[in-house]
């Protein structure tokens, strides 16, 4: 479906949707640190995050991410932090307006008088 990357200053985020699998970490030599003992990452099923990396590592990250079909994404979507704020107000409000239709629906019922 797609190959795409992000980056804010020295932080870099590398995704894949469903159906493509992530870049094979040994493209990137040692010498960038990314994915090295000495730096801070991190990787799941279809997501590998770097961060407070080199700039200049993560210009040439670029350029092998770049060759290897990746598309650079803006920032601001779908920065995985921000997809998640999102779905979570859309969650919360959905709950809140469920809840007050439902305390609606309960006060419009009448109770049947015995007799």
């Amino acid at each position: 479906m797609g190959k795409y990357y992000s980056r804010i200053g020295g932080n870099l985020y590398i995704y894949v949707t469903r159906g493509d699998s992530l870049i094979d970490l040994k493209y990137f030599p040692n010498e960038l640190n990314l994915f090295t003992a000495e730096s801070a990452w991190r990787i799941k099923d279809k997501m590998a995050i770097v961060n407070d990396a080199d700039e200049a590592n993560v210009d040439k990250a670029e350029i092998i991410l770049s060759l290897s079909c990746y598309c650079r994404r803006s920032p601001r979507w779908p920065c995985p932090l921000r997809r998640l704020r999102s779905l979570l107000r859309w969650r919360s409000s959905y709950l809140r307006r469920g809840r007050r239709s439902c305390q609606e629906r309960i006060k419009s019922w009448r109770l049947p008088l015995k007799g």
